[in-house]
């Protein structure tokens, strides 16, 4: 092909050249020929650049041949004068209001003058309500400081003074969580009779049944009734530990002499709010606080005064040093083993053996501390709030004035009183009040409940005790011819003993005093007769 490239057609020889060569040959001859300026070396370099079919035809030899006299490139972009590049950069415009120089304000000379007076005039305002502030302040501090030091020195003999209805409030909620723990647990069937046969026959008499109701064995048998009794017996603890009404160290009046009796409690009663304190400010508690009948002797007011001062002092102490303790009560564990020992056998069913599960006692024990925490509150207060007793003698009439009648009686004592059986729960007291005075004046916050049903049933069947039942009289004075008589035997001791003496067992309620019975044995058989309960009559 006559029209064929020569330089695509050459050899291998032709074109082959040696690169290290070359590069060191360009370099050489770019430091001894360079031209500086940018003009002369494009136009050395163009006329060789003209012809794109010459460059494509040279040899090797040419290349390396006109490589001394080839000029360098232009400069890059990036070569270019600042100025320019910085031209190119696009600015933002700052975000936010534009700041603006100040209008000069022209104002006369007269102007200025008002304005600097106004200035020094509000200036002297501000410098007289800081020293009056500051006067203020002062005196503030100071009253302050004085009523602080005041009540410093009153916090611990001035408690919290808390209104009646608190405390009677508290009161029927505690009965209502007695009422509620009861009917629970001991409102099902009785237990199976051999069980309770076993228990009793390794257990001691239930007397602490017995100083609760004659008839106690009556209530224990009746699924209605048992929890009444049940309920009775857990105020009975609170009110002889807790609120450590009556000086004794023990669950129950127990006076047999068996080994297996129940050991008496080492520590004293009440206080047990005080957690570690309990036993050294109970003790002291007991052989300070006066009686009754030092409570209603003009004589013996400034004692009293400054007992409950002094009852109050070490209880707001005591109960501030443990405000920040958080741990548990040890003293409401053997309480709730005490009551759960004897009330255990009556809380099984038909089938089941008796048990104390520790869901009862985990309820029981909440209660109990309900009570703690009121018996804590009562320690603060100047007036003295006290439950009643728990006792009630052999059918003594129903007092209106201070007991509520669980039952509805019978129509035969429709124009007389009732009798009653049980004091299920204890009234609330109050004596004095809460300036520390009158502490011969009670008066009753809450009503006790009470329970006739077994009395109305032995009374129907003694018509000649039910014949000589006759209705509380009331007037300003008793005399002995005025006295309820409630059984054959004390209709006769007054006619016998016409200037018998009469004991006042509460308000309005009159019973006279036969003397102490005489016991012939200590056996349980004889103290069981004496007590009007026969150990039999609980299995027929």
């Amino acid at each position: 092909m006559g029209n064929e490239n020569p330089a695509i057609c050459a050899s291998p020889q032709e074109v082959a050249f040696d690169p290290a060569k070359s590069t060191d040959e360009l370099f050489r001859r770019v430091r001894t020929n360079s031209d500086p300026s940018p003009t002369g070396r494009r136009a050395s370099f163009e006329p060789r650049m003209a012809s794109p079919t010459r460059a494509l035809t040279q040899t090797a030899d040419e290349w390396e041949s006109s490589s001394s006299q080839r000029p360098l490139p232009p400069l890059p972009a990036n070569d270019m004068p600042r100025d320019t590049a910085s031209r190119s950069i696009v600015s933002r415009r700052p975000i936010g209001p534009t700041t603006r120089p100040p209008k000069p304000v022209r104002t006369s000379v007269p102007e200025l003058e008002r304005l600097l007076d106004e200035a020094e005039r509000v200036a002297k305002d501000k410098e007289e309500e800081i020293q009056r502030l500051t006067i203020d302040n002062a005196r503030l501090r100071n009253e302050w400081q004085n009523t602080s030091a005041s009540l410093a020195a009153t916090k611990a003999t001035v408690s919290h003074i808390l209104e009646d209805k608190h405390f009677s409030s508290a009161w029927k909620q505690l009965r209502f969580s007695i009422k509620n723990w009861a009917y629970q647990h001991f409102g099902q069937r009785a237990p199976a009779m051999n069980s309770l046969k076993k228990w009793y026959k390794t257990q001691n008499p239930p007397e602490h049944m017995v100083e609760l109701s004659r008839y106690w064995t009556e209530y224990m048998k009746s699924d209605d009734h048992r929890p009444l009794l049940v309920q009775a017996f857990v105020w009975n603890i609170l009110v002889k530990h807790v609120f450590a009404n009556e000086p004794r160290k023990r669950l129950a009046g127990n006076q047999t002499k068996d080994p297996r009796a129940e050991p008496k409690l080492s520590k004293p009663d009440g206080a047990y709010w005080a957690f570690g304190e309990q036993q050294w400010l109970a003790r002291l508690n007991e052989d300070l606080k006066p009686g009754y009948e030092s409570l209603s002797n003009p004589d013996f007011k400034p004692l009293v005064q400054s007992y409950f001062t002094w009852r109050i002092s070490n209880a707001v102490f005591i109960q501030e040093k443990l405000s920040t303790y958080s741990g548990p009560n040890h003293n409401i564990a053997p309480l709730v083993k005490s009551v759960m020992k004897h009330l255990a056998p009556f809380a099984g069913t038909d089938s089941s053996p008796p048990m104390s599960t520790p869901r009862v006692e985990k309820e029981l024990g909440i209660i109990i501390s309900e009570a703690i925490q009121l018996d804590a509150e009562m320690w603060r207060q100047k007036a003295f709030f006290h439950p009643g007793s728990l006792r009630a003698s052999p059918d003594s009439p129903f007092n209106p004035s201070s007991m509520e009648l669980w039952e509805t009686p019978p129509d035969a004592y429709a124009n007389t009183l009732p009798p009653i059986s049980l004091i299920i729960s204890p009234c609330l007291m109050k004596t004095g009040n809460a300036d520390g005075d009158f502490y011969d004046t009670s008066n009753i916050l809450v009503k006790s409940q009470v329970s006739g049903e077994f009395a109305y049933q032995q009374m129907a069947t003694k018509p000649s005790v039910a014949k000589t039942s006759t209705a509380l009289q009331k007037g300003p004075m008793y005399q002995p011819s005025h006295v309820v008589q409630v059984s054959n035997q004390r209709v006769q001791y007054e006619k016998m003993h016409p200037n018998a003496s009469v004991v006042e067992r509460g308000p309005g309620e009159i019973t006279p005093y036969l003397g102490p019975r005489r016991v012939q044995s200590t056996s349980r058989k004889s103290m069981d007769t004496h007590r009007g309960v026969r150990s039999r009559d609980f299995y027929a």
